[in-house]
């Protein structure tokens, strides 16, 4: 795998999962966040980026999950550089929408759900 490309992927993924900190991490309404019901307080636009993000996160989970078992196979690798592709075109998107106190609560918590998924 090209190291620039694997440097490129890990620091978006850092940049993911620490976008809102340790103040909104705390935040006890991530404790109400429940999944799909959650998702209907975000506008049209925020709300088909979250499902089209949750189909990502759920492959992402699974070629991750193959990678712990397959490490050497770079079948899983090239398709984490694909999905680590797909996420990078999204990024000006996502920033624009993390101004939405709403949206970045709910992506901070599905964020969370796929670190546990995955057991980070």
């Amino acid at each position: 795998m090209d190291n620039a490309k694997e440097s490129s992927r890990k620091d978006f993924i850092k940049m993911l999962s620490k976008s809102l900190g340790a103040t909104i991490a705390n935040h006890p309404i991530l404790d109400a966040l429940s999944g799909n019901d959650d998702v209907l307080r975000l506008n049209p636009e925020q709300q088909e980026f979250m499902l089209a993000y949750g189909k990502w996160m759920d492959e992402n989970i699974e070629v991750i999950q193959l990678l712990k078992t397959e490490p050497g196979n770079m079948e899983h690798h090239k398709r984490m550089m694909i999905l680590s592709d797909s996420a990078e075109e999204k990024r000006e998107q996502l920033t624009q929408y993390m101004t939405d106190r709403n949206f970045a609560l709910i992506y901070h918590a599905s964020i969370q759900k796929m670190k546990d998924s995955i057991g980070e």
